[in-house]
């Protein structure tokens, strides 16, 4: 809305100082018309003869100059305008985000997430771990647990555009500070960035970021895949898998299994 206004503002100062240029180069062969004596004759209107026209451009200019002091004037009163209703808008999103890292902390303590959580093999030897798709509020919270802070949207894993087929999923959730479309541009190293961006709310989108306690690399995190959220690893310099080494499979497995010693969630394991 800002950057719309100032260009409505810019258009009609544009317009106006160039109506009155047009003016001034009318009134200049106005007057080289009289000097030869070329064109209509002009009517008498009280000046002696040649003073006319500088009267003219001297109003012109005078004109000029007061709409010029009018328009940056206007152009600074919207410039303050705008600038409070934003302050306004910042305060308001600051209060909404505070209540809803309020109820999700009191959720939070009192909530415990129910996994199903299910390993396969690959004739490789390599593991595939799913976890059937939480509820909304479920996987917020499993976010909140996982990477430290809950999501800045609810639908954060079931919107439908998670789950499109044409085109990339991009990960990152858009905020004022967040391009997604530079995040998936920037690659993995760009994904993994955004949980230790600044704030009380996470920007992500279709996956949860795990971060093990203690445990920098492999990077881990759970991709929306249809039904299920699918875990992805990968090391230094790598890009994300969901084909997971055994040891792998068995760090994040028993990261929830510690989690439901605490107390913090219920954990199904199974394993064919």
């Amino acid at each position: 809305r800002r950057v719309e206004a100032l260009r409505r503002l810019d258009a009609r100062a544009e317009y106006l100082v160039g109506s009155l240029e047009a003016a001034g180069r009318f009134l200049a062969e106005t007057g080289a018309a009289e000097r030869t004596g070329v064109g209509t004759e002009r009517v008498d209107d009280g000046l002696p003869k040649g003073e006319a026209p500088l009267a003219e451009r001297r109003a012109l200019e005078a004109e000029m100059a007061e709409t010029r002091r009018r328009l940056e004037e206007e152009r600074a009163a919207l410039e303050a305008s705008l600038e409070a209703e934003l302050e306004h808008a910042r305060a308001a999103y600051d209060r909404a985000v505070a209540t809803v890292v309020e109820r999700v902390e009191a959720y939070f303590e009192h909530a415990r997430p129910e996994l199903s959580v299910e390993v396969a093999r690959t004739a490789d030897g390599r593991r595939v771990v799913h976890l059937r798709r939480p509820s909304n509020e479920m996987a917020v919270l499993l976010c909140r647990m996982l990477a430290g802070r809950p999501p800045t949207r609810l639908d954060f894993v079931t919107d439908d555009s998670v789950d499109q087929v044409d085109g990339p999923i991009y990960l990152a959730a858009r905020t004022p500070e967040v391009d997604p479309v530079a995040v998936h541009e920037g690659g993995a190293d760009a994904e993994d960035a955004l949980i230790d961006l600044p704030g009380p709310l996470l920007p992500v989108r279709a996956h949860i970021p795990i971060r093990l306690p203690g445990t920098p690399w492999p990077r881990l995190r759970l991709r929306t895949r249809g039904p299920v959220l699918e875990l992805e690893a990968r090391g230094e310099g790598e890009a994300y898998s969901p084909l997971v080494d055994a040891k792998v499979a068995e760090l994040f497995t028993g990261y929830l299994v510690a989690l439901q010693v605490r107390g913090r969630l219920t954990v199904e394991i199974d394993v064919p």
